[in-house]
């Protein structure tokens, strides 16, 4: 029943249609009333467009590939033969649109009027008045001319139906018109083929008419796009705006899903790209920018659908060419032109483009190398081609250096005009499968010269990367120099990349930065954040240094979130070392408010846990050990070791640690202290030891002996122990403790060691040994 009810429907709209146009007669044009998406109308049309073919030559009856274009500044209008390599003819005149090809003749607007002239030797064939009317644009097919005019003031942006159009069906050898159609719409360029004339109007509707007497026969209505443009091949009819459609049977559905229909797999293209001119515009004669940014391709026969040469979409941007797959939309290769492209054309086996220069460059499709090229004589303003198939062999031989460097190429070039399609190019050249591709990101990012845009554009596609942190941490090394013309890496923005790749490697050198002078504010939250992530024991301290050194500096300003991060972190990664120095921090009334404010919070949640069994909280009362004992040594093994547990390890190897700084001096007299610095792992083996100041034999010498010392074993997988070594007097150290008599050790105790000659043993960043053990002060940070 839905389907009877359907036809009854159309036919009484037909019967209708009849009457209101009387007796034998037709619908007009772009009538509202006009059915539409009727499948027997669209079937009668395929049947007269007849067996589609493949493009294989120039459309222009002389079969010659040919330019046709405007002299920029010079009022004139050129053919020029790409075969034989000279210039056809030229003629003067004013030329106030791009130059349309097709049969005998060429047409562009000129003045009042739209000119045609033949094609083979320029020579005036007819003129019409344009009627005070905008030239929107003109199809040639065998003797048959369509032209459609608009309204002056309907601009391309123009979405509504407003404004009246003008459309022309004129006789190509002597200018005749045959029909003319003045309605309420916007229609659109059209498109002419096997005696229809194709029009797009209102942006929603395509109407075919006959090119003989401009009848309506029939109509397709889009309910989920909009209609720009019309083109006509030999393998078919295209229509479409961001998308194509071919036509075909499917056509009549009116819907993306449903009709032979193709939209790029192509994300980030700037411009808004189409895949063709929008009809609706003013020919603007290659001023408008819209004629240099779009898609470019040629069609092929496909079954029952859309299909490309190559298999490739081109995209330009003024002067540079992408080769897109058309099926997935990954770069084939870049084309980076040295002038602005005035015209473009896929003949098949590559394409041609003419330059704003008066330059024609034939490029070969397969991986975007000039091949060919030649000179018309005279600088282009726009241009048009017809040099399908057109590829004579090849003059020149250049190298291919690969995608990767010529993306580069793009994205340093110095023509800020064209920084959006820079970034385009920094995105595609992310999604290339190359480790040094991380480093090159890094480059674009930091290099200060280049238009935010594109720095932007680098960063973000470096966060979203998960390879190459050997380049992270490379950069990180990087340090500016005006001798060596090196720029400071972007530090923040290395921070977020080492930690969203997890590269720990990149911890030594995030640090290093952190303590620089010469890192901005701004990157210190980020280089903080990263070190907490990344890091472990070892990079507490430096936490805890830049705490003590800028809590009471308003040097950072807004960025002193930085301070804060580093006060949690120092405690999340530390020990009581760490909780000592941020109370003292915290307690101190030049902290900034803030900072001091922060840290009690990050003390509240993790002192608890930072506490060893040999330290109980402050808000317990701690036991008194009988004086003179040793301590007992734990059950199990602590998180990490305290101050007590290292004294006691270290203890007796005072004398050889003391011994290989004065033995290896470099200085007449030796340091009052050093600062050794060791890794404890949970074995209780020691490591990578360091010394400060540097001494490198002594560094040896000490390493050497740390690594015989047997420390407990701990929970965490690693802890880094800084130990100050009193050197010239026991009362350099960190923190005296005032001589009180040694009483008597309660019976059963351990008897302390005889006093040696040398300084008693010290404390790591805590007080030395004394006879009888006496509450310990924290150690002040090195350089506080």
């Amino acid at each position: 029943m839905r389907h009877q009810r359907a036809h009854f429907d159309l036919f009484a709209l037909q019967v209708a249609a009849l009457v209101a146009t009387g007796c034998g007669g037709s619908m007009a044009a772009f009538d509202t009333q006009f059915p539409d998406n009727v499948r027997t109308d669209l079937s009668r049309v395929l049947s007269q467009m007849g067996r589609a073919s493949e493009v294989e030559g120039p459309a222009n009856a002389l079969g010659r590939p040919i330019l046709v274009a405007a002299a920029h500044g010079q009022k004139k209008l050129f053919a020029y033969d790409l075969g034989r390599g000279r210039r056809m003819w030229e003629r003067d005149g004013s030329v106030d649109s791009r130059p349309v090809i097709g049969g005998r003749v060429t047409i562009f607007a000129s003045g009042d009027d739209v000119v045609c002239l033949s094609l083979e030797n320029g020579t005036e064939v007819w003129r019409l008045a344009r009627e005070g009317r905008s030239f929107r644009g003109a199809a040639i097919d065998a003797d048959t001319v369509a032209v459609t005019l608009g309204e002056p003031e309907a601009g391309a942006l123009d979405t509504s139906s407003a404004g009246r159009s003008v459309v022309l069906g004129v006789g190509a050898d002597d200018g005749g018109v045959r029909f003319r159609h003045e309605v309420d719409h916007m229609v659109a360029a059209p498109a002419v083929a096997h005696g229809l004339v194709f029009l797009p109007w209102d942006r929603q509707n395509l109407s075919v008419l006959d090119a003989s007497s401009g009848e309506e026969t029939a109509r397709l209505r889009s309910t989920d796009d909009v209609f720009a443009y019309a083109m006509a091949t030999p393998s078919g009819v295209y229509y479409g705006s961001r998308g194509v459609y071919r036509l075909t049977a499917r056509s009549a559905a009116g819907t993306k899903r449903d009709a032979a229909y193709f939209e790029p797999h192509v994300t980030g293209a700037p411009g808004e790209p189409t895949f063709g001119p929008d009809g609706y515009a003013t020919q603007a004669e290659g001023r408008n920018a819209r004629e240099r940014i779009r898609f470019h391709w040629s069609p092929t026969l496909g079954h029952d659908d859309v299909s490309f040469a190559g298999g490739a979409i081109y995209f330009l941007y003024f002067r540079y060419v992408f080769a897109l797959g058309a099926q997935d939309g990954q770069l084939r290769w870049v084309y980076r032109h040295s002038g602005d492209i005035a015209s473009l054309q896929v003949t098949g086996p590559g394409i041609a483009l003419a330059d704003d220069q008066g330059n024609v460059v034939l490029v070969d499709g397969e991986r975007g190398l000039p091949r060919w090229r030649t000179s018309t004589g005279s600088p282009i303003l726009a241009g048009t081609f017809d040099a399908a198939g057109f590829w004579p062999g090849a003059t020149e031989s250049t190298e291919d250096v690969g995608v990767r460097r010529r993306l580069l190429e793009v994205i340093f070039d110095a023509d800020n005009r064209l920084a959006p399609a820079r970034a385009f190019a920094v995105d595609l050249l992310a999604k290339l499968g190359d480790e040094e591709v991380t480093g090159d990101l890094i480059e674009i990012a930091g290099r200060r010269s280049l238009a935010q845009p594109i720095r932007t554009a680098a960063g973000q596609k470096l966060l979203d990367r998960q390879m190459g942190g050997t380049r992270i941490v490379e950069a990180l090394g990087r340090r500016y120099s005006f001798l060596d013309q090196t720029e400071t890496p972007p530090v923040g923005l290395l921070a977020r990349a080492a930690a969203a790749m997890a590269v720990r490697e990149a911890v030594p050198g995030l640090i290093r930065h952190l303590m620089s002078h010469e890192t901005e504010a701004a990157a210190l939250p980020d280089v903080v954040s990263a070190i907490v992530t990344l890091g472990d024991r070892s990079a507490a301290g430096s936490l805890r240094d830049f705490v003590i050194r800028y809590h009471a500096d308003d040097v950072l300003g807004d960025h002193r979130s930085a301070l804060s991060l580093a006060a949690a972190g120092a405690l999340r990664l530390g020990g009581s070392d760490e909780v000592a120095a941020m109370r003292k921090v915290a307690e101190d009334p030049f902290c900034l408010p803030d900072v001091a404010t922060a840290i009690r919070t990050a003390l509240a949640e993790v002192a608890p846990v930072a506490q060893s069994p040999e330290e109980p909280a402050p808000t317990q009362e701690t036991p008194q050990e009988p004086e003179g004992a040793q301590p007992a040594p734990a059950s199990e093994p602590t998180r990490f070791l305290s101050d007590t547990q290292i004294q006691a390890a270290l203890g007796e190897y005072y004398d050889e640690l003391r011994a290989c700084v004065v033995n290896n001096r470099n200085t007449p007299s030796p340091p009052a202290r050093v600062r050794i610095i060791f890794i404890v792992f949970s074995d209780g083996h020691a490591e990578r030891t360091s010394v400060s100041p540097p001494n490198p034999p002594a560094e040896q010498c000490l390493a050497e002996q740390i690594a015989t010392v047997q420390f407990p074993q701990i929970l965490e997988v690693r802890q880094q122990v800084t130990y100050w070594l009193p050197i010239r007097s026991p009362s350099l150290q960190v923190t005296p403790v005032p001589p009180t008599p040694a009483p008597a050790p309660p019976q059963g105790a351990a008897q302390p060691p005889a006093p040696a000659p040398a300084p008693a043993p010290p404390a790591p960043s805590a007080a030395p040994p004394a006879p009888a053990p006496a509450p310990r002060a924290p150690a002040p940070a090195p350089g506080h």
